[in-house]
């Protein structure tokens, strides 16, 4: 019977020793088992475990995902447009790749940034936060920075926490270098 409060996972393989008729045996017990569905060593009908294929392509794609290429950069007149490649941002997938794409841009003395996120349907904190750095830092030396072409759950995320007051958000590229042109134009 399934015990909750055994310390082996559901799914994992105990071992127990037993002694029959003086005899010692090895039994074999799965934790998903039912009552009296033991196995004894060396007498199991069962398979031997298949790898999960599922787990397997799973991990190929995790691998892929790693080397995709994160962004185009194309510079335009005084500014840089970014376009992000992947389709999630989150703090396991992308978001560490954009903070220092990001540095790396403001670091080689680009002041003024579009972020196209036209391939990018969802994004979390982390790269919330990466955004906002990247604001601060853009502020501090007198640059701006717009997001272009965000999808709808993405612009949401960003009218809910009331991050879309700081960042003008446009809805092609275009609008945003214009924008950005326009506060610019005075320099």
């Amino acid at each position: 019977m399934w015990n909750p409060f055994s310390r082996t996972t559901r799914g994992s393989v105990s071992t127990a020793a037993t002694v029959e008729r003086g005899v010692p045996r090895e039994i074999t017990m799965t934790s998903d088992s039912h009552a009296g569905s033991s196995q004894e060593a060396g007498h199991s009908s069962a398979s031997p475990p298949r790898p999960n294929s599922h787990d397997e392509s799973a991990a190929a794609e995790a691998s892929r995902k790693k080397r995709a290429k994160l962004a185009e950069i194309e510079r335009v007149g005084r500014l840089a447009v970014v376009t992000i490649l992947l389709d999630e941002l989150t703090q396991t997938d992308g978001a560490a790749r954009l903070a220092d794409l990001l540095d790396q841009i403001v670091a080689s003395g680009e002041r003024n940034i579009v972020l196209d996120l036209q391939n990018v349907s969802f994004i979390d904190s982390s790269t919330i936060g990466c955004l906002v750095e990247t604001l601060n830092q853009l502020t501090r030396c007198g640059g701006r920075i717009a997001l272009v072409n965000p999808a709808s759950n993405v612009a949401h995320l960003f009218r809910i926490t009331r991050l879309d007051r700081i960042f003008p958000m446009c809805s092609d590229v275009l609008a945003g270098i214009q924008l950005i042109e326009r506060a610019i134009a005075p320099e």
